[in-house]
């Protein structure tokens, strides 16, 4: 009676650690999963904000707005738009986008909008609508600062 409640037990006890082996493997793949699904979400929204921004400044005279919140509500309509993902997910610490107001004469590449409330990736919106999505340890492994 006692060997088959230690083979039990040793059966119990190997399986309880491979579940908590497994559990330390694949918890950061199911965090940078959910930060990715955040990353593609701002992405996205900054495209859309460059977008809303170039609309703007074709109906006010090609001047630009001087804040994102001169958007709400004519040219963007749900004001949460304005936010990063991860800043409505509660943490209120965190800024909304960074609008950087350029002249009306700025080269393409100019930088509008950025998104630096992710953890591992730094979101950039340029004057005419691309966006660019930085790997933070990319940048550390290059020596640049965040």
């Amino acid at each position: 009676m006692t060997k088959g409640l230690s083979k039990s037990f040793t059966v119990s006890l190997i399986s309880i650690i491979v579940l908590i082996v497994a559990f330390v493997i694949f918890t950061p793949a199911f965090i940078d999963t959910k930060e990715a699904k955040y990353v593609v979400g701002c992405a996205s929204n900054v495209k859309i904000l460059l977008s809303d921004i170039e609309r703007y400044k074709s109906y006010n005279n090609g001047r630009y707005p001087e804040s994102l919140g001169d958007l709400y509500p004519k040219y963007v309509e749900d004001e949460r738009l304005l936010r990063c993902f991860e800043t409505r997910e509660g943490s209120s610490l965190k800024p909304p986008y960074v609008y950087i107001k350029p002249a009306t004469a700025a080269s393409p590449d100019t930088i509008v909008l950025i998104d630096n409330n992710h953890k591992n990736a730094k979101i950039i919106g340029y004057k005419y609508g691309n966006v660019k999505i930085t790997s933070r340890p990319l940048l550390e492994r290059m020596g640049l600062k965040r």
